[in-house]
């Protein structure tokens, strides 16, 4: 249990250097937090942090204030080093109106970095183009208008970039867009690279479908999501995170350290995943499965310490569960949506300290509790669920709305049966498909406006997922995807 003062330095991700945060206070279960304004490429000792104070956030829109945070009891940095108390000191603030968890401090501090390496001209052109006016820029495919305060940039589908793969692009375009941070691209290169390594405030790229080897080593990314390569990815020297989907068979990648302070995410369908080679150190590890995940194709990654694995339909089988022996270094194993889990399935690991579960057959996590009572392990589950309740709801994409309130949820699961029975009904070919399904579909955005009327419930999250049933279903019964969208812009939530 953490106390006010303890003193702790963070690993930084993308960078082989360390940062510090001290623990200003610590009420009930809820911890503040302060980064402070240190970095050193050795851990550092507590009488080098005596006296440090507050990190103060000025990179980006930040207005110069210090990095302060309320964190939860479940979130605990296993990988920050505790080195003893110091005074927490007078310029340090002693409350904060924000919470998140510990890797928000760790991030802040490389953030503030990489925002003080900027050129000067860099910094003040993204602070200029705050506002909301708007620019002419052209690509190549003629000229566009958007906003001058852009920071995300898509450029995967027409009005910005030729439909031809092997078209020129004007990537000096991006030189009236100075808050572009994220970019989005599909296909070959085309110049790509080129053009982000000459602008160091592009650290977020999404590309898709790129070519079999990707060098990125020159650039500033420090988050990639990428899909295609079947080659070798050369990753930037300060690369944090890395997503895959669907990665290839025999995909290499170089990084720092083999991975080690690089976040890995890898999403696929399919129940054998081949982990890409190259990234033995990796430690922080997640991945996205359909309804069952074979672990044997993780066996590259020998530095694992915290495993994510999220079923994204059921019934949540982790197959293969004896590979996590493999791992001498294991901490923090998490599942989500694992229904098919059993409380035996996982073997006995000696390194392991949390072990985190959200949703779960009720009678499996008493089998749980029971078997990790008393051994040094965290146990941490949520969002347990009968077998007569799955009987009826496994299938059904609202089944955890039922988690912060029973009938909120048991009302959304409804709607979506009642929809899904009707878009099943639908005879293929017929000739008032398409009147059924839109009665189908219109319903469930209805009955969701009432239901959200009633409880207040639908979040940004929760429209999203409901956002993702509605188009599943809209595809099911062979609707237009523009004809879907209009149907479900009737919401109310």
């Amino acid at each position: 249990m953490r106390s006010g003062g303890d003193v702790a330095a963070m690993p930084l991700p993308g960078d082989r250097g360390y940062g510090a945060c001290q623990v200003v206070r610590v009420d009930g279960d809820v911890t503040l937090a302060c980064a402070l304004a240190w970095h050193s490429p050795d851990l550092p000792t507590l009488p080098e942090l005596a006296g440090v104070g507050p990190l103060i956030v000025e990179h980006h829109v930040h207005g110069g204030h210090p990095a302060v945070i309320n964190v939860g009891r479940d979130d605990d940095p296993f990988d920050f080093v505790w080195l003893g108390r110091l005074p927490v000191g007078p310029d340090i603030p002693t409350q904060s109106n924000s919470y998140s968890g510990w890797s928000y401090l760790p991030v802040q501090v490389m953030a503030q970095r990489r925002w003080d390496a900027l050129p000067e001209t860099v910094r003040h052109g993204y602070r200029a183009a705050g506002s909301g006016d708007m620019v002419t820029v052209d690509f190549g495919a003629g000229q566009a208008r958007t906003k001058v305060g852009t920071g995300r940039l898509d450029l995967t589908g027409a009005g910005f970039v030729s439909a031809p793969e092997s078209g020129t692009v004007a990537w000096s375009a991006l030189d009236r867009l100075p808050r572009v941070s994220s970019v989005l691209w599909r296909g070959p290169d085309r110049g790509l690279v080129a053009a982000v390594a000459e602008r160091p405030l592009i650290t977020f790229l999404d590309w898709r479908d790129g070519p079999a080897d990707i060098d990125l080593s020159r650039t500033w990314i420090t988050d990639l999501r990428l899909s295609g390569a079947t080659g070798q990815v050369a990753l930037a020297q300060a690369a944090c995170s890395l997503h895959l989907s669907e990665p290839a068979r025999g995909l290499r990648v170089r990084a720092a350290d083999e991975g080690r302070r690089l976040r890995l995410a890898m999403r696929t369908r399919q129940e054998g995943l081949d982990a890409p080679e190259g990234l033995g150190g990796v430690r922080d590890v997640q991945v996205d499965a359909g309804g069952a995940f074979s672990l044997s194709g993780l066996s590259a990654l020998t530095g694992i310490a915290r495993l994510q694995v999220t079923f994204d339909g059921p019934p949540g089988v982790l197959v293969g569960a004896e590979h996590l022996s493999a791992y001498r270094g294991m901490h923090t194993l998490a599942l989500h949506n694992a229904y098919g889990l059993d409380a035996d399935t996982l073997p006995d690991l000696e390194t392991l300290r949390r072990l985190e579960i959200h949703g779960l057959r009720r009678s499996v996590a008493q089998g749980l509790e029971a078997r990790y009572r008393g051994s040094g392990v965290e146990l941490l589950i949520t969002g347990a669920k009968s077998d007569t309740w799955l009987a009826s709801n496994l299938t059904n994409p609202f089944r955890d709305w039922a988690d912060d309130s029973a009938r909120f949820g048991a009302a959304a699961c409804r709607a979506y049966a009642t929809a899904r029975k009707a878009v099943d009904a639908i005879s293929p070919g017929s000739p008032d498909g398409l009147e059924q399904a839109e009665r189908a579909l219109r319903g469930l955005v209805a009955e969701l406006n009432r239901i959200d009327e009633r409880y207040e419930m639908i979040d940004t999250i929760r429209r999203e997922e409901a956002g993702d049933a509605f188009f599943e279903l809209a595809a099911i019964a062979a609707v237009p995807v523009e004809l879907a969208e209009r149907w479900f812009d009737d919401r109310d939530f």
